[in-house]
C-alpha cells in the first residue's frame, strides 16, 4: 500500500502479509503517532505477538515511512532471531554485572572475583560513561577504534573539572590529587585490558541475542613487546642511599621534628626495601597483617629470612600463596616491627603493617615514593621511562635471573607464569647465567700454578 493511500482515520493499517492480514497499524496518541507491529516468530520479542513503539512525530506521513523502516528491521530479526527490543549499553552493562555476580556465588568455573573487580572499573565506569546511553545495537567498530583516544585522557578532563571546585584535595605541587587507582595517562596495556573487556561484554550480548553487530571482532593494533622497566643495580644503589641521608628521615620537616612525616618516611623506606626483597604486587602487599609474616633461618647460610602469606582474596591469580623473601626483607621487617612496638603503634598481630595512625591501610605509596625517586635522581630509566612502585617487583625479578634463580621457582615464587617472565624480563640476557650455566659434575679443577 502507497504512502498516499494512509487515511485519517484513529487506526491506519499497513504492510499486509501473504495471507492479506496487516503488519502494521499507525493511530495517534498524544499528538504523537506510534505503530504496533505483528510479530511472526515471538522470540524476537519474549513471546509477544504485538510491539508497540513511537515513531517520534506528528505526521502520518512520516510516521508511515519509518514504520516501514521498523519493519524491515524486525523481517530482519525475525530470520536470525535476534531480539528487537534494542536496550542501552548502560543497561546491559547492569545484567552483565549481575550474570556475572550470580556466576561467581554459584562458584561455577570461569568466574573470579578478580575479573568481577575488572570489569567493575573499567566496563561499569569507563565504558559506561563512554557509551552508556548508546543504544547497544548501535556499538560499531568505530567506538572501539576511539576509545583509546577518549580513555587517554579521561583522568585530565576529571582533573580540570575537580579543579573548579572550592573543598579539592591537592598534591604538595598543587596539582589535583587523582584517586590512588588512577594515572593521568594509562598505559597501552591497561586500554588493551579494558577494550577486551568490553568484548567479552559484547560477545555476552550476542549469545543472550541482544547484539548483532561485530565491533566484538575489534583488533587492536600490537605493540612491540619491551622489557619491564626495573631499577638498575646503580639506579638502585641511589634509591637506598637517599632514605640513609639524615636530611631525608632523621630530620623530616622543616623544622626536623614533623613526628606523622617522620613516621610515613620510616614505613615508606620499609616498604620500598620490603617490596624489592619480596617481589610483591603492590596489591598483595596493601592489606598485610603482622600475622602474615613469619621469620625463619636458612639451614645453609644460617641467614634470618622470612614468609609472606598473601591471601586468596588480594592475590592477583587468586590463590593463597606462601612468598619468600630475602634476607634483606627479614632484617627491615623485623628492624621496623621493633620500632613499631617501641612506639607501641599498631603492633598487634592482626593490625595491617602499611597503615596511617589510626591503623588503616595505607592506599598507595605513590606520591611519597615519587618524591623518593626526585630526591634520588631515579625518577626515568635509561629509555626514559618513568619508575613507578611496580619497578621494584620487575627489579627483584631481573636480579633474581642474574642470580640464576630457577625461572620456574621465581615464577612460583613471585605469582606469575614462566612465559611472562620469558616474555617481558629478556634483558636478563644468557650471558648473566654463566656461572649457572657452565657448571658441570664432570668439570675438571683448574690447576695450581706451579
Amino acid at each position: 500500500m502507497a504512502l498516499s493511500t494512509l487515511s485519517m482515520e484513529k487506526i491506519t493499517r499497513l504492510a499486509p502479509d501473504e495471507k492479506g492480514r496487516k503488519r502494521i497499524s499507525v493511530f495517534l496518541r498524544g499528538g504523537t503517532y506510534y505503530a504496533r507491529f505483528r510479530i511472526t516468530n515471538r522470540i524476537v520479542s519474549k513471546g509477544a505477538l504485538y510491539v508497540t513503539e513511537t515513531m517520534k512525530t506528528g505526521s502520518l506521513e512520516e510516521a508511515g515511512v519509518r514504520a516501514f523502516q521498523r519493519l524491515l528491521e524486525i523481517r530482519v530479526a525475525e530470520k536470525s532471531g535476534l531480539t528487537i527490543k534494542s536496550t542501552t549499553v548502560s543497561d546491559e552493562i547492569d545484567a552483565f554485572i549481575r550474570h556475572y555476580e550470580e556466576g561467581l556465588e554459584k562458584g561455577l568455573s570461569g568466574f573470579s572475583k578478580n575479573m568481577l573487580r575488572g570489569f567493575r572499573k573499567t566496563i561499569c565506569r569507563y565504558w559506561r560513561e563512554y557509551v552508556g546511553n548508546k543504544p547497544l545495537a548501535e556499538i560499531s567498530l568505530p567506538d572501539l577504534e576511539h576509545y583509546e583516544d577518549w580513555r587517554s585522557g579521561y583522568w585530565e578532563r576529571w582533573a580540570e573539572k575537580e579543579a573548579l571546585k572550592r573543598s579539592v584535595r591537592r598534591n604538595t605541587d598543587g596539582t589535583v590529587r587523582l584517586p590512588s587507582n588512577a594515572r593521568y595517562r594509562a598505559s597501552a596495556r591497561t586500554i588493551q585490558w579494558e577494550t577486551n573487556a568490553f568484548k567479552q561484554f559484547l560477545s555476552w550480548c550476542e549469545k543472550r541475542g541482544k547484539y548483532a553487530g561485530n565491533a566484538h571482532l575489534f583488533l587492536a593494533k600490537k605493540n612491540l613487546l619491551s622489557r619491564r622497566s626495573a631499577f638498575t643495580p646503580a639506579e638502585y644503589t641511589r634509591l637506598t642511599s637517599a632514605m640513609r641521608r639524615k636530611s631525608w628521615i632523621s630530620q623530616a620537616g622543616k623544622h626536623g621534628n614533623d613526628t606523622r612525616l617522620l613516621r610515613y618516611r620510616k614505613m615508606l623506606r620499609a616498604y620500598v626495601l620490603f617490596m624489592a626483597n619480596t617481589g610483591l604486587r603492590v596489591g598483595e602487599a596493601r592489606n598485610l597483617r603482622w600475622s602474615d609474616i613469619t621469620f625463619h633461618e636458612n639451614r645453609e647460610t644460617r641467614q634470618a629470612h622470612c614468609k609472606v602469606w598473601v591471601a586468596q582474596s588480594y592475590s592477583k591469580v587468586q590463590k593463597r600463596r606462601e612468598v619468600i623473601g630475602m634476607p634483606k626483607a627479614a632484617e627491615v621487617m623485623q628492624e621496623f616491627k621493633t620500632w613499631r612496638q617501641k612506639e607501641k603503634d599498631s603492633c598487634g598481630k592482626d593490625d595491617f603493617i602499611w597503615c596511617d595512625e589510626r591503623g588503616r591501610p595505607i592506599g598507595d605509596f605513590r606520591e611519597g615514593f615519587n618524591r623518593l625517586l626526585k630526591d634520588a635522581n631515579v625518577e626515568l630509566d635509561p629509555d626514559g621511562r618513568k619508575h613507578t612502585i611496580y619497578s621494584l617487583r620487575h627489579h627483584y625479578i631481573t636480579e633474581r635471573l642474574r642470580e640464576g634463580v630457577p625461572i620456574y621457582a621465581l615464577a612460583s615464587n613471585c605469582g606469575t607464569s614462566v612465559a611472562m617472565i620469558e616474555r617481558y624480563y629478556s634483558d636478563a640476557r644468557p650471558a648473566d647465567f654463566v656461572g649457572s650455566l657452565t657448571k658441570s659434575r664432570w668439570a675438571t679443577p683448574p690447576k695450581s700454578a706451579t
